[in-house]
C-alpha cells in the first residue's frame, strides 16, 4: 500500500521531469486535487519539543544521535534534526526499516529519510552476521 504522501512525491517528481499533472496523477493513482494538497503537520508542539530534546541531549563527541521513537513519527523531521545537530540522527523506526530492507536485499536510498538512507550502502550480511556486528560494537 502506498501512502498519499508518497503518491504526491511521485507526482511532483513526474512534474519535474516534464509530465503534465493529468498524466502524473494517472500514473501515481492520485486525483489532481489530492496531488495539490499540502498536509498540515499533526503536532507542531511535539516537533519543537523533539528538536529541543535532541539538541539538549547531544554530546559533542557522539558520532550520531539515537532517538528511540517507536511511538512517534519523526521521519519527517530527520533532515531538520541532522542539520541542527550537524550529525546523523538514527531513530528506532528508521533503523528497523533500513535493516529490514537490507536483509531483503534492497539497497535503495531515499531522500528525506536521514543520512542512513541517503548514504549507507553496504552488502547484505544476513541476520547472524548483522547481530555479530552489533554485539561486537557493544563489546568495544
Amino acid at each position: 500500500m502506498v501512502s498519499p504522501a508518497s503518491r504526491r512525491r511521485a507526482v511532483n517528481h513526474l512534474l519535474s521531469c516534464g509530465c503534465s499533472r493529468v498524466c502524473a496523477c494517472r500514473v501515481a493513482g492520485l486525483s489532481r486535487s489530492s496531488s495539490r494538497r499540502q498536509p498540515k503537520e499533526r503536532n507542531p508542539e511535539l516537533r519543537e519539543k523533539v528538536l529541543e530534546l535532541a539538541a539538549a541531549n547531544d554530546h559533542r563527541d557522539a558520532e550520531a544521535l539515537l532517538l528511540p521513537d517507536t511511538a512517534m513519527h519523526t521521519v519527517a523531521w530527520l533532515d531538520e534534526l541532522e542539520a541542527r545537530l550537524g550529525k546523523p540522527v538514527l531513530t528506532a523506526n528508521q533503523v528497523s526499516a533500513w535493516h529490514g530492507l537490507r536483509l531483503a536485499g534492497n539497497q535503495a536510498t531515499a531522500e528525506g529519510a536521514g543520512t542512513l538512507f541517503r548514504t549507507l550502502r553496504q552488502p547484505v550480511a544476513g541476520p547472524a552476521r548483522s547481530m555479530d556486528r552489533v554485539e561486537e560494537a557493544f563489546r568495544r
